[in-house]
């Protein structure tokens, strides 16, 4: 691993570094972690696929390029607080591909005045601010309820309001509450560990933990909101829904790095001021046969 200029260390936040306000429920659309922003009539299913001509915000001395992710925040009118979630970061390209990563919101009403900003970013290193490359937003209303859609979307420049030709390709779903819970959906725990430095520790997990700086443990249940120090203190005797089919752990990609537990982007690879880590571990809940939702059942019979 990289030599460290310092054991930096801030005190660990929630489970993800995006789930500030969010809930994972069983019964919740497919393999995520819903955002809540009130009672739910509707929830909105993104798929994040890629982005193209992302504007080149590093010099040409770091490459020339980009390392962009994208933050999705749910704007509902007389709601001042906004749920957000925030994608993986993609290393040096302007064409990233985030290949399906996945993200949910109950949306309370009024469905029909609500809207989904989109904001791409260039992800820097800890000190700097991360650069604005261009944000859209999507009206809810324009989405037709149970239809998966393709949306294309361009960005537009933040200093000039106008499209500077950058793109991002989602599927979209708005789906009713029991729609979603007919999905297939995810049981998803994080695994933590952190670099010390001190007698060339390197990376480690529970015994790398700092409580007095806030560290809860190596372990997060996404699903029940559980801390530990083993994956099997926050996994033991997880329910299963009534007829649905539990499959087994496994990873969901690679280590993912950060300078610290309450950072608000996680990069795909190691850099020099990076002091904790974070992979995820997922379990398919496949639901019970059968129609989508009563519509479809009318429809069959």
């Amino acid at each position: 691993a990289a030599p460290r200029s310092a054991a930096g260390a801030g005190a660990m936040g929630n489970c993800l570094n995006s789930s500030r306000g969010r809930m994972r429920l069983e019964s919740d659309g497919p393999g995520l972690e819903v955002s809540s922003a009130g009672p739910a009539v509707a929830v909105l299913i993104v798929d994040l696929e890629h982005g193209t001509r992302l504007p080149e915000a590093n010099s040409l001395s770091e490459g020339g390029s980009s390392d962009p992710y994208v933050t999705f925040s749910l704007l509902v009118p007389g709601q001042k607080q906004r749920v957000t979630q925030t994608s993986s970061v993609k290393r040096s390209t302007r064409d990233p591909s985030w290949n399906s990563e996945r993200f949910s919101f109950n949306v309370p009403e009024p469905v029909a005045k609500t809207r989904l900003l989109i904001s791409a970013y260039d992800y820097n290193r800890r000190g700097r601010e991360h650069q604005v490359l261009g944000d859209v937003a999507l009206d809810l209303r324009k989405l037709t309820m149970g239809t998966a859609e393709r949306q294309s979307l361009e960005l537009l420049d933040p200093s000039t309001g106008r499209a500077n030709g950058a793109m991002l390709e989602l599927h979209v779903r708005l789906l009713t509450p029991e729609q979603a819970r007919s999905c297939e959906t995810f049981h998803l725990v994080h695994e933590y560990e952190r670099w010390l430095a001190v007698g060339g520790r390197g990376w480690g997990g529970a015994d790398h933990m700092r409580p007095k700086s806030g560290d809860k443990g190596a372990f997060c249940n996404l699903t029940t909101g559980e801390w530990g120090d083993s994956f099997t203190a926050v996994t033991d005797g997880m329910p299963v829904p009534e007829g649905c089919e539990a499959g087994e752990w496994s990873f969901t990609g690679g280590w993912e790095y950060a300078p610290d537990f309450s950072a608000t982007a996680w990069a795909e690879r190691e850099m020099r001021d990076c002091f904790v880590r974070r992979r995820t571990w997922r379990r398919v809940i496949s639901p019970p046969p059968g129609p989508l939702n009563p519509t479809e059942e009318a429809a069959a019979a």
